[in-house]
């Protein structure tokens, strides 16, 4: 086995994050290779293995948690306030989750008139609902 120098004592510096331009101007708060973008009034209050929990400014309390799923891909699930309002399916990479998480954070931050978790469910599946029709 060759005789490798490596240095145990300063671990190598964390890469930059992917260049998303979404990205831009967003504050982000990581842990390990895992980075949680916070836009807006969002700030990160918990990270566990199988939970994140973001509060707004307004009081509001998201939870995105792991669900297991049979098969090659896991199912993340977001509670606001405790009622789920978004429901996401990825693979290994996780970018499809980064960029729901990102997508959702901000959508909450420009729904202003939205006063309750099930009216911005509502909102988030019609606005699901129009984004996709407008690949077709």
């Amino acid at each position: 086995m060759p005789d490798r120098d490596i240095d145990r004592d300063s671990p190598p510096e964390m890469p930059d994050p992917p260049d998303h331009p979404e990205w831009d101007d967003v504050e982000t708060w990581s842990k390990a290779n895992l980075r949680y973008p916070v836009p807006g009034g969002w700030d990160i209050d918990d990270h566990g293995k199988f939970h994140t929990t973001w509060v707004h400014e307004d009081g509001a309390k998201l939870v995105r948690s792991s669900k297991p799923t049979p098969g090659q891909k896991d199912t993340f699930a977001f509670k606001l306030d405790g009622t789920e309002v978004h429901r996401v399916d990825t693979g290994p990479k996780r970018s499809e989750l980064r960029e729901q998480t990102v997508w959702l954070l901000t959508f909450y931050d420009e729904e202003e008139d939205i006063d309750a978790p099930e009216a911005f469910e509502q909102r988030v599946r019609e606005k699901q609902n129009r984004s996709l029709g407008d690949f077709a």
